[in-house]
């Protein structure tokens, strides 16, 4: 994924918890994004204190047993709380600042954990609340930052409607309560109008 930010300088703003740490690549210039970086990385922090989970004491392994490969889940979730701090910020504040911020840790969430896979496959094997906490922190992330930049792209698009547009795949509405007999097809040359099967 090309870097939003181009040649511009950068610095890492790092982010850490009980169980994880990341750094974030800011723009160095101007000075006043850098600076709100940090104001916002030490926002968070304090309102974080105390909420976040503590490092769990490692589990005794029986004799011959292989140690389960390490998650990087604390490190997912740490990134998708910030992200969805700074869109909380951007939506009520909107600044250029807090905008170049949130741009960076969206470009720099894509980069650490989206480059191969999409956001549902990576949070598939995480625990339910995790999984809701973190899909919801990414898509409020990403409509903020589209919403600061309109040439924000979602790092990868649906497998589905992109075999739909391709002509692969047809699309179908199931309508609750009406059985599977009364199944409509989307028309794709009109994708407002639904037609029967």
């Amino acid at each position: 994924m090309a870097s939003l930010f181009g040649s511009t300088p950068t610095r890492p703003l790092v982010l850490h918890s009980p169980q994880a740490r990341i750094s974030i690549p800011v723009p160095a210039s101007p000075l006043s994004a850098w600076v709100a970086s940090e104001v916002l990385a030490q926002d968070f922090h304090d309102a974080r204190a105390g909420l976040d989970e503590e490092v769990a004491a490692p589990v005794e392994l029986e004799e011959g047993a292989e140690p389960a490969p390490a998650s990087n889940e604390p490190q997912v979730k740490l990134l998708a709380r910030f992200l969805a701090f700074v869109a909380d910020k951007q939506s009520t504040q909107q600044s250029s600042e807090l905008g170049q911020v949130l741009l960076a840790t969206y470009e720099r969430f894509n980069e650490l954990f989206l480059s191969t896979i999409n956001i549902h496959s990576l949070v598939q094997s995480f625990e339910p609340e995790a999984r809701t906490e973190i899909l919801t922190a990414y898509y409020h992330g990403f409509a903020a930052a589209r919403a600061f930049d309109a040439n924000v792209k979602v790092a990868h698009t649906s497998a589905l409607l992109e075999a739909a547009k391709k002509g692969d795949a047809e699309l179908y509405a199931l309508f609750g309560g009406q059985g599977v007999n009364e199944v409509n097809r989307l028309d794709s040359a009109s994708p407002c109008k639904v037609r029967e099967c």
